[in-house]
């Protein structure tokens, strides 16, 4: 079928339905209309940004004296935190997101885990929307005294719901000195809104 397009050398008629440049060089701005950029390359309308988002870690080891304990992560650093969501300290309420804006919210986490003495060792991490176990993962390792994991989940959240990870180990032989989660970049909980 053919389309009418107006360009600088007045009316042509493209049947095959390709549209070459000289052809829209000079549509006006005024012409394009809903989600679309406009001509003079300004931004494009209509797209809505991932956030809130944020990217929390570690600044030091965390230890985890106890097996088959669960210990509430420590993420005493932020790389970015787009609504202030992440909230700080050592109380019960501090160390998770707190929802902001309704909708689907994708999550990183994950740690890395070493230990000095003993054989086998299980790590174990978990993520809660408010007390509501949403994803247990866990890492295995039987030689190489270390572990790791990093794990993804979409929860869907309402406004003021909360999101935390918990960590766990579970093994033999060792003190609880020589078990710990690697700080830094290997300790990270990560978030942004999808919808």
């Amino acid at each position: 079928m053919a389309t009418l397009i107006s360009g600088s050398t007045g009316v042509n008629k493209i049947q095959d339905g390709t549209i070459v440049d000289a052809d829209v060089a000079n549509i006006a701005a005024s012409k394009l209309t809903g989600a679309l950029p406009a001509i003079s390359g300004a931004s494009l309308t209509g797209i809505s940004p991932n956030t809130p988002s944020f990217s929390a870690y570690a600044n030091a080891h965390f230890y985890m004296p106890l097996s088959d304990t669960w210990y509430k992560m420590v993420y005493a650093t932020e790389e970015w935190d787009t609504n202030s969501c992440i909230t700080q300290g050592s109380g019960t309420t501090d160390n998770r997101f707190i929802c902001p804006t309704a909708g689907k919210y994708m999550f990183t986490y994950g740690a890395h885990m070493t230990f000095s003495s003993g054989t086998d060792a299980r790590m174990s991490l978990k993520i809660l929307k408010n007390t509501t176990l949403i994803q247990e993962m866990w890492s295995l390792n039987s030689s190489h005294q270390r572990a790791y994991g990093s794990w993804s989940v979409v929860i869907d959240l309402a406004v003021d719901d909360y999101v935390e990870v918990f960590a766990s180990f579970a093994g033999y032989g060792w003190t609880s000195t020589s078990l710990f989660l690697y700080g830094g970049s290997n300790l990270k909980f990560q978030g942004y809104k999808l919808t």
